[in-house]
């Protein structure tokens, strides 16, 4: 198994309760380096935190599954959202976990994924959304409509990135970057990223 976080003291906490079912885990601490374990060693599960430097953790476990489709990711998450957004199921992801969530949860969440089953944590309104996704029925909130590269960009305007600081992360030019900011925005009908914070805010999607 593969942890990918850059913070030492989750990645500390999660190989104890990993390693306690008797797997054998694997560090990284961004995107970039998982791809190159991934490409020396062999793994059959990752976890991926999404909010990682440089490369962010949706955009890295695409990489990951298009070098190798076998591959079960499961994304960390500390955003507190009341349902999943489109984008991370359809990067190809088997699953979507709080970091607050309970050693026992986690250990569901391998024995779900590893059986070939999608797992979302109970947080965040796993069976409507996970109804949702597999109906191709759009969920209520309007986060759910945005694609994969609008979500990541997003995500990385409300971490505080500008629309230079963001293409770097995600590879993109900037120009391209304010394309998927301005379709995002138009989805969202927001006009700048205050706005968007509020709208994320009142539809639970983040706390504040």
């Amino acid at each position: 198994m593969l942890l990918v976080d850059d913070h030492e003291l989750i990645r500390y906490g999660v190989r104890l309760i990993v390693e306690a079912l008797g797997c054998t885990v694997l560090e990284a601490s961004t995107g970039e380096k998982s791809i190159d374990l991934v490409r020396r060693q062999q793994v059959d599960l990752v976890f991926m935190d999404i909010a990682l430097p440089g490369m962010d953790g949706i955009t890295a476990s695409s990489r990951l599954l298009k070098f190798d489709q076998t591959l079960n990711v499961i994304i960390l998450t500390g955003l507190h959202m009341t349902a999943v957004p489109k984008a991370l199921l359809q990067s190809g992801v088997m699953g979507v976990m709080t970091k607050s969530a309970a050693a026992k949860e986690m250990e569901q969440a391998i024995s779900q994924v590893l059986a070939g089953e999608m797992y979302l944590s109970p947080s965040l309104s796993n069976q409507l959304a996970l109804a949702s996704f597999q109906s191709k029925h759009s969920d209520e909130s309007p986060f759910a409509n945005l694609s994969e590269r609008e979500f990541q960009v997003i995500l990385l305007l409300m971490n505080g990135y500008g629309n230079g600081d963001a293409g770097e992360q995600l590879f993109l030019s900037e120009k391209t970057v304010s394309t998927y900011k301005r379709r995002a925005f138009q989805k969202l009908g927001v006009s700048n990223t205050a706005d968007l914070t509020k709208l994320a805010i009142s539809w639970g999607f983040v706390e504040p």
